[in-house]
């Protein structure tokens, strides 16, 4: 089917969004990307706080760390 074939091709490459998490101060855990809606996990480099989050938030809401706290905590 044309529209799952679209889907396929407009998937993350999972070193696309390591990079991307990498840029904003964090660590991406997961070594696979699913979808945008699947929780993945982040560690923020500096304070070393790991956390749950999808990848849809993180990478079109923006990660703040105070908002942190509103998610998962995977400790």
């Amino acid at each position: 089917c044309s529209i799952e074939r679209v889907g396929i091709e407009q998937r993350w490459k999972i070193e696309d969004c390591k990079k991307i998490a990498k840029d904003g101060g964090f660590k991406l855990i997961d070594n696979e990307y699913v979808n945008g809606h699947k929780q993945m996990k982040f560690i923020h480099i500096v304070c070393g706080f790991d956390f749950e989050v999808s990848w849809s938030d993180f990478d079109f809401g923006g990660i703040d760390l105070p908002l942190l706290f509103n998610t998962k905590a995977i400790k």
